[in-house]
């Protein structure tokens, strides 16, 4: 008896270490599932949760009413539940591909070095995008191109001061991200091009397409033709019948789940499984940022530091008068 009254109690006093801190998540939906259902439910990723987590997902979790977490599994594009274990290399590997929507797109002339910029905004951070495809109204080109990306357009910079933090505003650099050829080439059997960038292998919210035209005039690139498309990610879970289910995101300390579910529903039809969708999405207050005791205390600590100094350098001023008012021994008779 006493041996199981220690068991319940080292169950009680671990149990609260296995459920997640709710608290170190940034926001919360809750999953639309039945409480008579059952088995494996499917839920379409929607673009607002890649914006709101980690480039690969890694924060998200799904916990039950009682805050216990619930395993899940991650099929990017449907074609393998790893987005990071082989690249895509065409169209027959069946991708499951979904058009971003272009919030803006400007194409511009940079005479000073001879390019077409095509700058791009599409709303969301973090979306696995696969292509990107320029519609260009030339019979006959090839020409060169760079494709950069960045998350913000502006971007805050902090420098340590004598007097404190300073904070000031920058324009956020762009980062390469792939380069390439875009082409249309004319021959006897009817031609060759090449107008999508393919394999995207980072993915940004703003992009910028810089194509070299060298000493060629300028490609006809209609701005409003632009197509990008990303790879359609669901999200597998297992219902247990009388749960009710929320998705949690956005934790900059959370690693990569490890599950076993990985491995074994890799073979299992997302396609015939019941949809959940996400119910309204609930946004904790971020809390304010404290500076460094040393930074909110600067002028205090600085005064201070001038008055010790002047303070030693008072007593050896001292000291070196003393010395030299004190005559040396054997003097004066």
């Amino acid at each position: 008896m006493r041996r199981l009254a220690w068991t319940f109690f080292f169950w009680g006093l671990w149990a609260p270490v296995w459920a997640l801190n709710l608290a170190d998540w940034e926001g919360e939906a809750a999953l639309g599932t039945s409480r008579t259902a059952v088995g494996f439910h499917c839920l379409i990723v929607e673009p607002w949760v890649f914006d709101a987590c980690h480039p690969n997902l890694d924060d998200l979790r799904i916990v039950d009413e009682q805050g216990n977490e619930t395993p899940y599994v991650l099929f990017w594009g449907q074609d393998s539940t790893d987005p990071l274990l082989e690249p895509v290399l065409d169209t027959q590997r069946k991708m499951q591909l979904v058009a971003c929507p272009v919030v803006s797109a400007e194409v511009r002339e940079n005479a000073e070095s001879r390019e077409t910029v095509l700058d791009l905004d599409l709303g969301f951070r973090h979306l696995p995008l696969e292509t990107l495809s320029i519609p260009v109204g030339d019979t006959h080109f090839y020409r060169d191109f760079e494709l950069e990306g960045r998350d913000t357009e502006r971007q805050e910079v902090r420098r340590r001061t004598e007097t404190g933090a300073k904070v000031r505003e920058i324009e956020s650099p762009w980062q390469p991200v792939t380069r390439g050829v875009l082409f249309r080439v004319v021959e006897p059997q009817g031609g060759r091009e090449q107008l999508t960038v393919k394999e995207i292998p980072v993915s940004y919210r703003f992009l910028r397409l810089r194509i070299q035209n060298q000493d060629n005039p300028p490609l006809r690139i209609e701005n409003g033709g632009v197509q990008v498309f990303r790879r359609e990610v669901r999200l597998v879970f297992e219902v247990a019948a009388g749960k009710t289910y929320r998705l949690l995101y956005g934790n900059d300390r959370a690693g990569r789940p490890l599950y076993d579910l990985k491995v074994s529903v890799v073979e299992l039809g997302t396609d015939k499984m019941p949809r959940v969708r996400l119910g309204e999405r609930v946004q904790k207050a971020k809390p304010e940022k404290v500076l460094p005791w040393s930074e909110r205390y600067a002028r205090p600590m600085w005064i201070g530091t001038i008055a010790c100094m002047v303070a030693v350098l008072w007593l050896l001023v001292t000291q070196l008068r003393s010395v030299k008012s004190t005559p040396p021994e054997g003097e004066g008779g």
